[in-house]
C-alpha cells in the first residue's frame, strides 16, 4: 500500500513585483497555515517529503518537515516546479518504489488537476497549503494512473 500526499505551497507574497516567480517568499499567513497543517497532520515519521525548488515551496516543505519529524531528509526535485499536470503525474510515477509514503509540495493548477485525475472528488481548486491524500494498492508508483487510487481526504485550513 502506498500513500500519496499532495500539498499546494502556502500563500506567497506578491509584495515586491520585481521578485521573480521562482523566488517569491511566503506571506506570514502562509507560514501560519503551513504550521497549522503540520500540527493537524501530526507526526509522519515514514513520510518522504519531496518539494519543488521554488522558494515558496521549499519554505512550506521545511515547515512541514519540522512538524512531521520524518526520518527521511527533505528532497528537492526540479521537475516539481511545474504547473503542468502531465509533468507532475510523470514525476510521481518515477518515485522510488521502496518509498511507500510520499508527500509532494508543488504548484497549481497541476496539484488540483492531478488530485482530480487520481480520484479526488472533483475539487475545483486546491487552495494554498491545501492537502489531498490518496492511497494506492500497488507495489509501484508507475501504477498511479492505471491502478485504482483511493481518495482518503482533503484538508483546506483557514
Amino acid at each position: 500500500m502506498k500513500t500519496l500526499r499532495l500539498v499546494r505551497h502556502a500563500k506567497s507574497s506578491w509584495k515586491d513585483p520585481s521578485i521573480d516567480d521562482f523566488d517569491r517568499p511566503l506571506k506570514p499567513k502562509g507560514i501560519a497555515r503551513a504550521n497549522k497543517l503540520a500540527a493537524t497532520l501530526g507526526p509522519l515519521p515514514d513520510t518522504q517529503i519531496v518539494t519543488s525548488p521554488a522558494k515558496r515551496a521549499i519554505d512550506t516543505a521545511k515547515i512541514l518537515h519540522r512538524g512531521f519529524a520524518p526520518k527521511n531528509d527533505l528532497l528537492q526535485c526540479d521537475a516539481l516546479y511545474t504547473f503542468d499536470s502531465e509533468v507532475l503525474i510523470q514525476t510521481i510515477m518515477q518515485c522510488h518504489d521502496c518509498v511507500n509514503d510520499i508527500f509532494i509540495v508543488a504548484h497549481n493548477p497541476a496539484i488540483t488537476a492531478v488530485a482530480n485525475l487520481l480520484g479526488a472528488p472533483n475539487l475545483n481548486n486546491v487552495v494554498t497549503c491545501g492537502y489531498v491524500q490518496l492511497s494506492l494498492n500497488a507495489y509501484s508508483w508507475e501504477q498511479a494512473t492505471t491502478a485504482k487510487m483511493k481518495y482518503v481526504r482533503h484538508l483546506f485550513l483557514d
